[in-house]
């Protein structure tokens, strides 16, 4: 008989998880959602921002971001992975609509740079071995 051999499974949940944005301020809280995805053979980062009344940020400081760290969190909030990357491009867009009574936010619109996306366990693996 063999031994069965028990594998620690958990799924990560879309509700756990932090952007940080080097070169701009925005406050961690402040991320509403965001998606990765293609565009054709481009790889894409799209996210939103609640804007608040204490927090409201100059849209020109946007393109200081030098890279984009997305964390995963466990049930502890412990990171336990993520992704970084630098951007290629970034678009920014903000509206107002005095016929709607929805929070006001702006959207950020990034093209990666592919040759730097890397999962954060290669980065922190990486520096260990230095």
């Amino acid at each position: 008989m063999g031994i069965n051999k028990w594998e620690y499974f958990e799924p990560l949940k879309t509700n756990r998880w932090i952007i940080k944005l080097e070169g701009c301020d925005i406050k961690e809280y402040l991320f509403r959602r965001y998606r990765i995805f293609n565009d054709g053979n481009k790889l894409m980062f799209s996210t939103e921002v609640y804007e608040t009344v204490i927090h409201q940020m100059n849209p020109k400081n946007l393109f200081n971001i030098e890279q984009v760290k997305i964390e995963f969190l466990d049930p502890t909030g412990g990171v336990v992975n993520g992704l970084v990357f630098n951007p290629k491009t970034i678009q920014f867009e903000q509206s107002g609509d005095y016929g709607s009574d929805d929070v006001l936010n702006y959207k950020i619109l990034m093209e990666i740079d592919q040759n730097t996306l890397h999962p954060i366990y290669i980065i922190e693996k990486e520096k260990k071995d230095e």
